[in-house]
């Protein structure tokens, strides 16, 4: 009987955690004392054809239930040397082969080869209890998004940074965008999926002041990622909607205007359907995409676009500040929808007809982050960034009261006093009987959190034992200094016990005040 594999590891594992093949050979010749499976090891860069020549064999005997159980996460770890700041795709592609060999005798007999296929391994590290083996896409509620969260985070409005978002083939799940919404805009960012090791793991703006950050917002914005499937089945619509208003009537809230339902042009199946998901992405304009059907408010600039707030037949609500231009005499014609802001289509469509475009349909892949600005505090703002368990960056904006201190060490030895080879002895009264001759110096931090939800625990638990964390000096020009954390436990409070949740951590400078190489 052939050697059968019987656990694999998952398609994408986390490489400071198990990576397990076990193996079994049921033939007689596993009775043989000198019965061992041995294992291949490859792992290469690149793209997964490029695997070359196995570079570790490693060797089993059988255990008690006569199978061979190989780890491969401590090589593979190993290989995993880059800092997060200086690649941000740490991915390695991995394979093994499997066999046995065992003494016949006076040569070895070796059993026929069984390869695992190609997998691979994410710099970061699993937590109990999750189990051996398991699917990287269910360890996190916020995956692609390469971070346990949490959910609700506070940020300044100077804030930098990016997200870690895995785009990788096969441990996906078929992400195509970051939605980035707030109650100003919404936007798409796309990030497309690669097969190189160094561009499976993308980086998207997450906090406003971040380049290409895609959207304006006034308090609050949240990120969400989605996957977006182009189907002719779905198309933005325009229909011949005729209501009367008083052009005065600012539209949101409770006020509301009838659609016909009949005269509704559309070839999606159920139109409230369709509505219900988009909202509130869902823009509404004139036909010609050019003309001003409503103003944002009194004195505002005319707009070509209201946004919808909800849709039940046969209502449609606009949000709260738009209304009907005076210049259309309070009729409404001819309005036309679409899923995106920005997207303008062009020509004048006669009554009655609609138009069928290819549309991206968005489907929420993994649950949102919502971000929240706050207020600048009385405290400089200390902003901490570490590498958390999926090897991609965590921040925290430390804006309690923070203090920073100096300390040295040194040795010190007694020099010979005296003009010892001169006509005479004497001595300079600059002479010292006692100097340094090594003199070291620790330059340490001590941050606090605001009032955090407990929700922040998880995530400050991965800073405890984060082998790479940086002090963001300065945003502005990326200034960085890499700190190591001094703190050895804290106690980890709950929103029950303690009303107001606070954590005080301490840092080493990782450079000292004197530059030694």
């Amino acid at each position: 009987m052939a050697l059968s594999i019987l656990q694999y590891p998952a398609s994408c594992s986390l490489a400071q955690s198990p990576i397990i093949f076990s193996v079994s050979e049921s033939s007689a010749a596993n009775t043989s004392a000198s019965f061992q499976y041995n294992a291949d090891l490859y792992y290469w860069t690149g793209t997964p054809s490029q695997s070359g020549s196995f570079n570790y064999t490693l060797v089993k005997y059988p255990n008690s239930s006569n199978v061979g159980i190989f780890d491969f996460s401590r090589i593979i770890n190993s290989t995993l040397t880059d800092l997060r700041q200086e690649n941000p795709s740490n991915v390695v592609y991995f394979k093994g082969d499997f066999y046995f060999q065992y003494r016949s005798g006076s040569a070895y007999a070796t059993g026929s080869r069984v390869s695992s296929g190609t997998y691979k391994a994410l710099d970061g590290y699993s937590l109990f209890q999750e189990p051996i083996g398991q699917q990287i896409t269910s360890k996190s509620l916020y995956w692609p998004l390469m971070t346990d969260g949490p959910a609700t985070q506070s940020i300044f409005d100077n804030n930098k940074g990016t997200l870690g978002v895995y785009t990788g083939t096969g441990c996906n799940l078929n992400v195509s965008h970051l939605q980035y919404s707030s109650s100003l805009t919404s936007s798409y960012v796309e990030v497309s999926s690669s097969i190189s090791s160094s561009q499976q793991i993308q980086q998207a703006p997450s906090f406003p002041s971040q380049s290409e950050f895609p959207i304006t917002y006034n308090g609050w914005y949240t990120i969400c990622p989605v996957s977006s499937s182009v189907s002719s089945s779905i198309a933005t619509v325009y229909t011949d909607v005729s209501a009367s208003f008083d052009s005065d009537v600012v539209f949101g809230g409770d006020i509301d205007f009838d659609y016909d339902g009949v005269t509704l042009q559309t070839n999606v199946t159920n139109f409230d359907t369709f509505f219900t998901a988009q909202v509130p992405q869902l823009w509404v304009y004139a036909q010609d995409g050019v003309s001003t059907y409503f103003a944002s408010g009194s004195g505002a600039v005319p707009v070509t676009y209201a946004p919808v707030f909800s849709v039940v037949s046969p209502n449609i609500k606009f949000q709260a500040g738009y209304k009907i231009d005076n210049a259309y005499n309070g009729q409404v014609l001819n309005l036309f929808f679409s899923p995106t802001e920005d997207y303008r289509y062009p020509g004048i469509f006669s009554s009655g007809s609609f138009v069928t475009v290819n549309t991206d349909v968005y489907d929420e892949v993994g649950n949102c982050l919502y971000f929240e600005e706050i207020c600048e505090q009385k405290y400089p703002n200390i902003r901490i960034k570490w590498k958390n368990r999926y090897g991609q960056f965590d921040y925290h904006n430390f804006y309690l009261v923070n203090k920073q201190s100096f300390t040295t060490t040194n040795r010190s030895y007694q020099p010979q006093l005296g003009t010892w080879e001169g006509n005479t002895l004497g001595y300079n009264n600059y002479d010292s009987s006692k100097l340094n001759y090594i003199v070291d110096s620790q330059q340490s931090l001590t941050v606090n959190t605001g009032y955090v939800d407990e929700a922040y625990n998880e995530i400050f638990k991965q800073l405890l034992v984060s082998e790479e964390i940086y002090w963001v000096y300065d945003e502005d020009n990326n200034d960085l200094r890499p700190i190591t954390i001094n703190t050895p436990s804290i106690t980890f409070k709950t929103g029950v016990n303690d009303k107001l949740i606070q954590y005080s951590f301490d840092f080493t400078w990782g450079q000292g005040y004197k530059l030694i190489v």
